[in-house]
């Protein structure tokens, strides 16, 4: 563990950085201040740690994207934090950024139906993005059907149904 000061810690970009906002998008909408205070940062770095891999002139997150917010939230950007400093191919960083989201998804998974389907919508897009665009596979425990069945969304459909318009509208729409 090394003590690295909050300002030297930046966001990622690429796939690491659409991993980054796919866990802001599934988190709680309950604001860090109101739920954790400047005394209790070092206790969750214990339990929940930032990995980060060091750049040239700073650090990037590239695990522990919700810890990180936290801690931004609860910390001035002049205090020191301590973090777990990796290395490896940017393939593998992924992998295990997104097996710590899905991983966190699952454990904390909320109770309601329609909450589930949002979380499991931001990670479908996820994955389906890391494959268009940064064309990185990922293993068969991530496959939709795979999510589904974990997340218990099997009795609806998530497909919007496209709404039929009438021969009318079809006419008025022409012309």
């Amino acid at each position: 563990m090394k003590r690295v000061p909050l300002s030297k810690i930046h966001v990622p970009e690429g796939a690491l950085g659409r991993i980054h906002e796919s866990t802001l998008l599934i988190a709680n909408d309950i604001p860090a201040s109101e739920w954790v205070s400047h005394t209790m940062c070092d206790e969750l770095l214990f339990h929940y740690r930032i990995c980060v891999r060091q750049m040239q002139r700073h650090y990037e997150v590239v695990s522990g994207f919700r810890s990180f917010q936290v801690i931004r939230a609860a910390l001035e950007p002049g205090d020191e934090v301590a973090v777990h400093r990796v290395s490896g191919r940017e393939v593998e960083l992924v992998r295990t950024a997104l097996f710590h989201l899905v991983l966190d998804s699952l454990m904390h998974c909320p109770d309601s139906y329609d909450a589930r389907e949002r979380v499991y919508r931001q990670l479908t897009e996820l994955t389906r993005a890391l494959r268009k665009e940064f064309e990185i596979r990922l293993p068969r425990e991530y496959a939709s059907r795979n999510l589904k069945r974990c997340m218990g969304i099997t009795h609806r459909k998530l497909r919007q149904k496209r709404s039929r318009r009438s021969e009318l509208e079809r006419l008025v729409e022409r012309d």
